[in-house]
């Protein structure tokens, strides 16, 4: 069952401890652990180790330690991943969503992986860096960036079955990919697959969440579609409310490749 609403969002705060690309999953970690808060039930000897936990964490030495993990994973394992940014001269890409729009697709890595390969490979046919996959949280736990990352692999592996390591190399669907609840409570997404077109976006700071308090300069429009579907059916609905040119056109290419494929 497909549920379409349309919402107007005011700028306030929003978004993203987040990795605009799978490259800053660690930062979005260190930013995320940044804003926790030790709870008030732990005795005192929990609380005291609590604190002296963070503290470490907080500390230069950890955090260029942070620093260091996250260039050697963004240099090895997932450099190709991101597509290329958006052209401030939009003329030159008339199939494209303004650099003012995005769709967001929500999606969680209890979903079918052929389900998950499939957005991957529609999207990777776009070419279009405002498609934006989104994730609520890491696999398993943000203590550990291991399970995230094979499930990040596994998803983006253009040959099923390839792995990635030193010595191998897979071509990857070059998709855009966040890990940000933030954007999730924005749009009080609560099932997954679900489509969000968001449209009139300025950003105070373009390095962070759209979700993140404070972080939007005015309102902005937001049309939700969430329930099974394929993009390209999601992506009609969205054309419904909203008439779209560009939405059409992208709905036109996606149903394009599939019948010449």
């Amino acid at each position: 069952m497909l549920c379409a609403l349309i919402c107007m969002t005011t700028g306030m705060n929003a978004e993203e401890p987040s990795m605009e690309t799978v490259n800053r999953i660690l930062e979005q970690a260190q930013q995320s652990q940044s804003r926790m808060e030790i709870p008030k039930e732990l005795n005192t000897a929990g609380e005291a180790a609590a604190k002296e936990a963070f503290e470490r964490f907080q500390s230069k030495e950890s955090q260029e330690k942070i620093e260091s993990e996250k260039e050697r994973i963004a240099g090895t394992m997932l450099k190709p991943l991101n597509p290329e940014k958006p052209s401030n001269q939009e003329h030159l890409f008339p199939d494209r969503l303004l650099n003012s729009e995005k769709v967001f697709l929500f999606i969680s890595s209890s979903m079918p992986e052929q389900t998950l390969r499939a957005y991957a490979q529609d999207l990777d046919r776009l070419g279009d860096p405002n498609f934006v996959l989104v994730l609520r949280g890491f696999v398993d736990n943000m203590q550990k960036a291991r399970p995230t990352l094979d499930f990040l692999e596994k998803l983006l592996v253009r040959e099923s079955g390839c792995r990635l390591g030193k010595d191998k190399a897979c071509d990857l669907f070059k998709v855009s990919i966040v890990i940000d609840p933030l954007v999730f409570q924005k749009f009080n997404i609560q099932e997954v697959p679900a489509l969000a077109f968001v449209r009139n976006i300025n950003l105070v700071d373009p390095k962070q969440s759209l979700g993140l308090a404070g972080n939007l300069s005015g309102e902005v429009e937001a049309v939700v579609v969430c329930g099974d579907a394929a993009l390209a059916s999601g992506l009609e609905h969205i054309f419904k409310d909203t008439k779209d040119a560009r939405i059409k056109q992208t709905v036109r290419k996606l149903q394009g490749d599939f019948y010449e494929g």
